[in-house]
């Protein structure tokens, strides 16, 4: 649990505005926008979950898999929308 806390906030003190640097100027947006207090709150409530693992329960309200599916859905739904919109407005490669 700690190991994992670490190596996510390592990973994402690489990914900040500066480092994201001027050549990307949308990168260095997004990372911008990137909140540490929400990230360690998503954190907490995930590892509230106790177990992710996929054989874990996915019936249960307060432990595993289902119930932390459950929880990420809405926030996910809105940036699904966004990416299959582009998706479908992307030309294709036709063979």
């Amino acid at each position: 649990m700690w190991l994992s806390a670490s190596v996510l906030a390592l990973s994402m003190a690489a990914v900040t505005p500066a480092a994201a640097g001027a050549d990307h100027p949308e990168l260095a947006e997004m990372a911008a926008r990137v909140s540490p207090a929400q990230m360690q709150a998503t954190i907490a409530q995930l590892v509230a979950f106790g177990t992710r693992h996929t054989l874990s329960d996915t019936a249960s309200e307060t432990r595993g898999i289902g119930t932390a599916r459950r929880w990420t859905r809405p926030g996910l739904r809105p940036s699904a929308k966004i990416a299959a919109a582009v998706w479908r407005s992307s030309p294709r490669k036709t063979r």
